[in-house]
């Protein structure tokens, strides 16, 4: 497989995004369509697969205050422009806010769950010029159907973006591996701009929160093979600023990975702090970086791209990769890294995207540096230990079989406790009304 496919690959997995995906997803369904159909909006139903409500249930919406699969399509359709992709609400503005809101409290948008498994959107919208349907299916921005007024304007059922779903782990890690060192640097601008994208608004997080005097740590104290607890805080920090700007509403745009902003976040972050205290060159930090993404990426073809287990597992495991890449680790080194910090991430759950999210990422992040530190000592969790195999690829099968098993019922327990909790906030929000 040459350089090139590899990259062009590489770049339909890592794009910009403003706002979580499987909010702004939504919503470009609902521009995508409302673009098609006109008019003024009637009725709008959105469908979608369990694991897409759990994480657009509480997450906030970028540029707003609100929350909520009905928000997302209201905003969408009031302002959403469906040829930003992932940045589809980037331009929102106070007006299209004031519509949306509008459409909710009317009642003429709702939400409904689909039954089955792997990522699936649809839009239906009814306007005074016609109706209109759209399904985006196995990768947020992958239409496989349109319809305007019964016309099919657009069919790619059963085709797509991810057809071919193992592309990157057919490949295998001494491919990769090879690929980070030899792609020339110049077709890899693109992982240096979401370097910088994410480094952008984890500073920006430690502004906004107050949290930059917290996580002040000394380059001095990051030498090959150790690395102290102020560095390791100073990581942590970084990252989950990053992640609770990104769940909180803002509009700065993350570099995703994998289809989400978070786990671009946990990707990418932690490599290029710990280059930016070891003084690494930028070739090193984009190759360490791209490594990450990779491993990323690797990791989430098998477990999947919407999961029941939390992308920082998948992207911690990525991070221990490129810090052990960028300290001089061999192959075995970062193969051991990675092996680590999934035996000691597996068991961390999706429970939808929302602020808390934050400090996920920050454990993964901080296990990400612990997990190279041991590997650099010589230190693994030995085969058959727990989730661990006797081969990288067989870890990675494993933690897949515990993602996709009996996926439906642990996402109904969660979507019921949610549900449960959004009922409690309403009531205690009418008795104060009231």
């Amino acid at each position: 497989m040459g350089n090139e496919r590899i990259v062009e690959m590489l770049k339909s997995r890592i794009v910009p995004t403003v706002g979580c995906t499987d909010t702004v997803a939504i919503a470009y369904g609902a521009a995508l369509v409302k673009h098609a159909v006109r008019g003024t909006v009637e009725k709008a139903i959105v469908t979608v697969d369990k694991n897409i409500y759990k994480n657009a249930f509480r997450v906030v919406i970028p540029g707003t205050k609100l929350q909520g699969l009905d928000y997302a399509c209201a905003l969408g359709l009031a302002g959403g422009k469906h040829h930003l992709l992932l940045q589809v609400l980037r331009d929102i503005d106070d007006g299209d806010i004031e519509q949306a809101t509008a459409l909710v409290k009317s009642g003429k948008i709702s939400v409904c769950i689909r039954n089955q498994p792997g990522l699936y959107i649809e839009v239906y919208v009814s306007t005074d010029s016609g109706e209109g349907c759209c399904q985006i299916e196995r990768s947020y921005t992958n239409v496989t159907r349109l319809e305007v007024n019964k016309k099919i304007i657009e069919n790619r059922e059963g085709e797509g973006e991810n057809a071919g779903a193992l592309f990157f782990a057919d490949l295998g890690m001494d491919r990769l591996l090879e690929f980070v060192k030899e792609c020339p640097l110049e077709e890899l601008a693109f992982i240096e701009e979401g370097c910088s994208m994410n480094l952008k608004i984890a500073e920006e997080g430690l502004k906004a929160l107050g949290t930059a005097k917290l996580c002040q740590a000394d380059a001095r104290s990051v030498d090959a093979g150790t690395i102290d607890s102020s560095v390791v805080a100073y990581v942590k920090m970084l990252t989950a600023s990053a992640a609770y700007m990104r769940m909180d509403g803002s509009s700065l745009p993350v570099m995703a990975t994998a289809g989400s902003g978070n786990q671009g976040i946990a990707a990418s972050v932690p490599v290029t702090a710990i280059a930016k205290l070891w003084g690494k060159s930028k070739d090193s930090t984009i190759r360490a970086a791209t490594l990450s993404h990779l491993v990323t990426i690797y990791i989430k073809e098998r477990i999947g791209i919407v999961s029941q287990v939390c992308g920082g597992i998948a992207a911690g495991a990525g991070a221990s990769a490129g810090i052990a890449f960028l300290l001089g680790g061999a192959k075995k080194t970062i193969t051991d890294s990675i092996t680590n910090s999934i035996g000691g991430l597996a068991g961390m759950i999706c429970d939808g995207a929302k602020r808390g999210c934050a400090l996920k990422l920050s454990i993964s992040a901080g296990a990400a540096v612990e997990a190279a530190m041991l590997a650099f000592s010589g230190i693994v969790i030995p085969p058959h230990d727990g989730i661990v195999g006797c081969s990288l690829d067989e870890t990675i099968e494993n933690l897949a079989s515990v993602s996709l098993a009996d996926r439906g019922s642990v996402d109904d327990v969660l979507i019921d406790i949610m549900n449960k909790s959004s009922e409690a906030i309403r009531s205690r929000e009418g008795s104060k009304t009231g």
